[in-house]
């Protein structure tokens, strides 16, 4: 997990399901890390997806998709902790 932008609170989560499968949950922020670092961690993601993304393996999840003209109810939608992936603004 990357950040909180979710939220900091998880209710009904069954950590016996952690225990039981052995999973390990890591937590990190990328705010207090060096500006070096961040671009290192962007090139060493774009090298590992790329060919993911190109053949299919990988696919980004798009909630929605607004007009960029709804930039403000698209605003609203992400403040709202509504969507579940990427929120887009379709601009033509």
């Amino acid at each position: 997990m990357i950040g909180v932008l979710g939220g900091q609170q998880l209710a009904n989560v069954n950590l016996g399901a952690f225990l039981q499968k052995r999973i390990q949950f890591i937590g990190s922020s990328l705010r207090s890390r060096s500006t070096f670092l961040k671009f290192e961690l962007t090139r060493k993601f774009e090298a590992f997806s790329n060919e993911r993304f190109a053949n299919g393996k990988m696919v980004p999840i798009i909630d929605r998709v607004f007009d960029w003209h709804d930039v403000a109810a698209a605003h609203q939608y992400m403040e709202e902790n509504r969507n579940i992936g990427k929120i887009v603004l379709k601009v033509e």
